[in-house]
């Protein structure tokens, strides 16, 4: 008597729920840091007030380009700029600001900074 031929899926197969499963967040979260990164890229997206995702990248005479990105979804915006000269009273590394209403978490280093803030309603 014959046995049964069984056919092997394959784990990782575009056609299984486990691929995409794994997919479609990496290729979220690889668009995302694309676009807030690459050097010289400008828009403004705006679906509302409290979600919309800017990138401007400003030229200056004799001095390099300030590039910023900001990306709101919510109470949460993400803001990063480059090539800003900041206050050198403010303290480099990693800090933390609570004012009430916002509260603020970034990273400061010589040339710019990086924040996650929070908008308390």
């Amino acid at each position: 008597m014959p046995s049964k031929v069984r056919r092997k899926g394959r784990w990782f197969h575009p056609a299984s729920l486990r691929f995409w499963l794994v997919t479609l967040p990496v290729l979220f979260w690889a668009i995302l840091v694309f676009l807030m990164f690459w050097p010289g890229l400008s828009f403004d997206w705006e679906l509302s007030d409290r979600f919309f995702f800017s990138r401007n990248c400003v030229s200056r005479p004799n001095k390099p380009a300030t590039d910023s990105a900001t990306l709101g979804a919510g109470p949460f915006v993400i803001m990063k700029t480059i090539n800003l000269k900041t206050d050198p009273t403010i303290p480099k590394g990693f800090q933390t600001l609570d004012l009430g209403n916002l509260t603020a978490w970034g990273y400061f280093w010589d040339d710019g900074m990086i924040s996650l803030n929070y908008q308390k309603e």
